[in-house]
């Protein structure tokens, strides 16, 4: 699934990925209520710094593309 980014590029989010931060997001809130959100912000706050300079990140742009670095 694509997702847009505020500051650049797409960031897409495979399916196997988006269940990871599913699941992720369970387990954070079973933890304490609340501490879930806190997970999905960091997820969040990754993807714009992704998005804004994906050459910091060598190789995932890249495959995203179906290319190899």
């Amino acid at each position: 699934m694509a997702e847009s980014s505020q500051t650049g590029l797409p960031v897409v989010i495979r399916s196997a990925a988006a269940a990871e931060i599913e699941s992720g997001y369970r387990w954070y809130e079973r933890e304490r209520f609340g501490l879930g959100e806190e997970f999905l912000e960091a997820v969040n706050r990754m993807k714009a710094v992704i998005a804004a300079d994906p050459d910091r990140f060598p190789g995932s742009h890249h495959a995203a593309r179906g290319q190899r670095a």
